[in-house]
């Protein structure tokens, strides 16, 4: 932040001028040609870019997880949410918008049930995926 001193000759010079505008322009135009020009840096080596580091979806992931074991041992959709909500699992953020925060409570509700079901769809066919 500049300093009030700064600022003053320029507030002094704005505010006697009959044409305001007309005269910040001037000053500023003034100002720019006044600027040191910087001088071009030579870079010995083009830069590389570095790797993006990969997201970790660890909520996710742990959700998933707990769904693919518990498909593996042939629970249902019901069982799965009320595993997910004794695990305090975090519920799908179409169910926050319909303010339901509860897995149990959206498998009672057939519009969030059709997004479990798709959920625990995804992860039936990443088993079929892994199985020989």
């Amino acid at each position: 932040m500049r300093p009030a001193s700064t600022w003053l000759p320029l507030i002094k010079a704005v505010s006697a001028s009959e044409n305001r505008v007309r005269a910040l322009q001037r000053i500023l135009a003034q100002r720019c040609d006044v600027r040191p020009a910087k001088a071009p840096e030579a870079s010995p080596e083009p830069k590389t870019p570095t790797p993006r580091r990969k997201r970790e979806w660890v909520k996710n992931e742990k959700r998933n997880r707990i769904i693919h074991n518990l498909l593996t041992d042939g629970e249902g959709g019901q069982r799965i949410c009320e595993t997910l909500d004794q695990r305090t699992i975090e519920v799908l953020p179409i169910m926050k918008r319909c303010k339901v925060y509860s897995w149990v409570e959206a498998w009672k509700n057939r519009e969030l049930r059709s997004k479990i079901q798709q959920l625990l769809s995804k992860q039936r066919r990443s088993l079929k995926l892994v199985k020989p």
